[in-house]
């Protein structure tokens, strides 16, 4: 074992580098480098560890195909150093592989560790997979043992993309059976054109299962890269996670910018993506324990391919973009992901299949373009966050892939705001954990089942579905003078008192010393809904001429009877819930309509246009938003301090507090 350290700019295997005295080759040797070194070696040996100082380059010819393989050691990044595998114009071209092995002897200790100021820089070539790695099958394939040759016919011509000798992971399609058994893994032979499409002769490298038919319209995924950064000898197969895996530590500053990975493959890493500023675009990451573990503040996980972890391919991470595929796990797709871009609206969506436990637990805040679908479980305990398009069950074509224990799971009462916008799930939405008091949350949806203008609330208690007036079905004929559409409530079994269906919940300026009365019209096939304590309106009001106190109201107050039950359809709207509140300041009423019963195959329908007297006369205009009612009121009324808030309509209170 020596130590070397570079004397001035030059080539790897030039002694001159060096300063005259040879050049790092045998085992163990280890590099301290201060200049522009450029490594230009395919070597077996497993060198010592490799320091970058401030102003050094460790860069790799992109004239050549090179190895560096290391031992149990790391490539020590510094502040102002750099490690180059390529760069922004002038990248490892597809002719060539660059490939940086570790034999690592423990799990998690040794690997790249870049200091705060260190630079990590990999362009690998996207020609080398035709800027291209993700397709579907246009027809069943049925999958043979490992080593036989099977033939695929996937989406589009690849033939002039995709190299013989390319490894392809291809999911089954379908619902949800098994984090491995649902995929397999095949190595190119051949490809021809087949009309539009392409014909690829394969080896199969690895079928878990002892059978395997994959569906058309199931996911193909090009795993192959030009830039490798492998642990020695990793297992490569589908539920191989292995051991004594290298990783990555990133220790730079918030908001810096001094990682950046591009068409690369990482195998068999404990944690190849953390820290601020971590930059991805196009690479695989596989066989490993996460693919991602706090990454954060700004980071961006671009068409990433994170598959066959061995823990949860993205942990802990917040403030980041993610897009692509993750799939074939061993525990959670994502867990703690918070304020983060899940795909990019108008762009790159994220892809989330074969996920054992569940495709995301305990995220929140998020905003998703995404598809989740063929996991045991999709999103689990959903908490704060805004879903566009994409589907849930679905993939990609719209195909039904069902998450096996459903879409979501036990929805969470400890947060609100789980809205999904134009996003394609079955009808009703697989969802478990509902009609359990201890999981009382809400789903809201619009443009449910992507129809323009349909909204819909997938209550622990119950559904709460906009409807239209039209005396079709069971629907009720329009009220006189009421709303074209309504609101239809289905409670669940144990809807009562204590887990009770909100349908729905308002806010609205009043002014003081003006009693009004706040009806809205009801119907309900009910056989014994009881006016006191079945269908009840709340209503609160401040109540003293100064502070806060709200005063409260219920329309349940000496009621007595049951409301009169209809039989379906019917035009009958004589039945209501009323309060008459009269506040001592100007300021916001509150109203909340809860239905406390259940009975079998009963509904109630409910006007959203609430029938305001007292004061000035006004007209009210509901309309739907994330699946709760809204209501417009002209004119605004004024208070004798002023002017109420600006009329930007009545929002549900806990969804937005935006005031008329």
């Amino acid at each position: 074992m020596a130590i070397y350290t570079s004397a001035q700019a030059g080539l790897w295997n030039d002694p001159a580098t060096w300063g005259g005295g040879g050049y790092p080759s045998a085992m163990g040797d280890l590099a301290n480098i201060g200049h522009t070194v450029t490594y230009n070696v395919v070597s077996t040996v497993a060198l010592g560890q490799i320091t970058i100082n401030s102003g050094g380059i460790l860069t790799f010819s992109v004239a050549m195909s090179t190895k560096l393989t290391l031992g149990s050691v790391d490539i020590q990044i510094n502040n102002g150093g750099e490690l180059r595998v390529g760069a922004d114009g002038a990248i490892i071209p597809k002719a060539c592989i660059a490939e940086l092995i570790w034999n690592t002897a423990s799990d998690n200790f040794k690997g790249i560790n870049v200091a705060n100021g260190g630079k990590l820089v990999v362009y690998g070539d996207p020609d080398y997979y035709g800027f291209d790695f993700d397709s579907y099958l246009t027809t069943n394939a049925s999958i043979p043992d490992d080593g036989n040759p099977v033939t695929i016919t996937i989406k589009d011509d690849f033939t002039t993309k995709w190299q013989v000798g390319q490894q392809l992971l291809v999911h089954k399609g379908g619902a949800y059976v098994s984090a491995v058994n649902d995929f397999c893994l095949l190595t190119i032979t051949e490809l021809s054109v087949n009309g539009s499409d392409t014909d690829i002769e394969c080896t199969v490298t690895h079928r878990p299962n002892s059978s395997l038919i994959c569906l058309a319209d199931s996911d193909v995924l090009n795993l192959s890269r030009n830039v490798l950064l492998n642990k020695y000898s990793y297992g490569q197969n589908i539920g191989q996670y292995n051991n004594n895996r290298p990783r990555l530590t990133n220790a730079n500053d918030v908001f810096t910018t001094n990682i950046s990975i591009n068409d690369a493959s990482w195998g068999a890493w404990f944690n190849p993506a953390n820290g601020y500023g971590y930059f991805s675009n196009r690479c695989v990451y596989r066989n490993g324990y996460y693919g991602a573990y706090q990454v954060s503040a700004g980071s961006k996980l671009l068409d990433i391919i994170i598959f066959a972890y061995g823990a949860n391919a993205i942990k802990s991470t917040c403030n980041s973009i993610v897009s692509g595929y993750i799939g074939s796990g061993f525990g959670y797709g994502m867990i703690s992901v918070t304020r983060c871009d899940l795909g990019i609206t108008g762009g790159s969506p994220l892809h989330m299949f074969g996920c054992p436990s569940a495709a995301m637990f305990s995220s929140f805040n998020n905003q998703l373009h995404a598809y989740i679908y063929a996991n045991n479980a999709g999103i689990y305990c959903p908490a704060d966050f805004y879903y566009y398009d994409g589907g849930l069950g679905y993939n990609a074509r719209g195909v039904l892939s069902a998450n096996l224990s459903g879409d979501i799971c036990n929805l969470d009462p400890n947060y609100t705001d789980a809205i999904l916008i134009n996003t394609k799930t079955q009808n009703p939405p697989t969802i478990t954990g509902r009609n359990q008091p201890n999981f009382a949350g809400s789903i809201y949806f619009e443009n449910y089942q992507q129809i323009v203008g349909a909204h819909y609330i997938c209550d622990a208690a119950g559904d709460v579905t906009k409807t239209p007036a039209d005396g079709t079905g069971d629907n009720p004929s329009q009220r006189s003078g009421g709303n074209a559409d309504i609101i239809e409530v289905i409670p669940q079994s144990n809807c009562s008192t204590l887990f009770y269906l909100e349908i729905l919940r308002v806010r609205l300026w009043a002014t003081a010393g003006v009693s009004k009365a706040y009806r809205f019209y009801i119907q309900t096939s009910f056989t014994s809904l009881a006016k006191a304590t079945g269908l009840v309106l709340y209503g609160e009001y401040l109540d003293a001429v100064s502070g806060g106190h709200l005063g409260a109201i219920t329309s349940g107050a000496g009621a007595s009877g049951n409301f009169t039950p209809i039989t379906p359809p019917s035009s009958n709207w004589s039945e209501y819930v009323e309060v008459t509140m009269n506040p001592s300041q100007d300021g916001y009423v509150n109203l909340y309509l809860r239905l406390m019963g259940y009975e079998s195959d009963k509904k109630v329908w409910v006007d959203p246009k609430v029938a305001i007297t007292g004061g000035n006369a006004v007209t009210v205009t509901p309309r739907w938003s994330y699946g709760n009612v809204q209501l417009d009121i002209d004119p605004v009324a004024t208070g004798s301090g002023g002017g109420s808030p600006a009329n930007l309509g009545l929002m549900p209170l806990g969804i937005k507090q935006v005031a008329i």
